[in-house]
């Protein structure tokens, strides 16, 4: 069963280089469907007043060499939120 998050009120930085704006992003089963000012509910609302909101970043200077051999599925990464990990990048 799919479900809809609403993250309302974030400054959200949309990667284009633009400055971030205070507004909204739908997701819908994992998926962005919009970000600008949501007029739908959704199955999940989270207020992210006051913290930023950045969909799809990617972090391609990590350090993640030491973490992956001591163990391979990035538990505290995950815990934090990290989605994708791009390695051998600097080391």
């Amino acid at each position: 069963m799919s479900q809809s998050v609403l993250i309302r009120n974030g400054l959200v930085f949309d990667g284009t280089g633009r400055y971030p704006v205070l507004t909204d992003v739908l997701c819908d089963a994992g998926v962005i469907k919009q970000i600008g000012e949501v007029g739908q509910q959704a199955d999940v609302v989270i207020d992210a007043q006051g913290k930023w909101v950045t969909p799809g970043l990617l972090d391609i200077h990590t350090h993640y060499d030491l973490e992956v051999e001591v163990d391979p599925r990035l538990p505290e990464s995950v815990r934090h939120g990290t989605t994708t990990v791009v390695m051998s990048n600097c080391s």
